[in-house]
């Protein structure tokens, strides 16, 4: 019987470690996101994310307000969706015209990669900056509603 309650602790423990780890990698995927952030996508969107960036005034359209994006999808960030306007190599109807680069090919490039079509799969490199670069726009989430 005590054995079952040591092995009952342990599982839990073990639980609680892997729901800390997986908050850990989270975190960090988030900052490695804001990093590529900064770089790439505040001087459009603005470090807040209203899209009030520098280059914003210069531009044709208007920059869309990425901190709206989980109240405009019913509470819940759409991380998936975010990922692939990221990438860009997919038709995102929803996003309007495609005037943000395609950032996915972008990080391609830096690695001296070629550019991929729609429907290839993306590079481990790439595809975790780009899931980084998603996970970090959730932390931009506003909370409250001003559509």
């Amino acid at each position: 019987m005590r054995l079952l309650a040591i092995m009952m602790a342990l599982s839990g423990m073990a639980s609680f470690i892997c729901i800390a780890k997986a908050a850990d990698d989270r975190d960090a995927m988030q900052k490695r996101g804001q990093v590529d952030y900064g770089n790439y996508c505040a001087s459009c969107h603005g470090h807040s994310g209203m899209g009030d960036g520098p280059l914003q005034k210069f531009l044709l359209v208007e920059v869309p307000d990425i901190t709206q994006l989980a109240i405009r999808n019913n509470g819940e960030y759409p991380e998936n969706y975010v990922a692939q306007v990221i990438d860009g190599r997919g038709d995102v109807f929803a996003h309007g015209p495609r005037e943000m680069p395609i950032w996915g090919n972008a990080f391609r490039a830096e690695q001296g990669l070629p550019a991929l079509a729609a429907g290839k799969p993306q590079d481990k490199t790439t595809l975790s900056r780009i899931r980084s670069l998603a996970a970090y726009v959730a932390t931009l989430q506003s909370d409250k509603g001003q559509e």
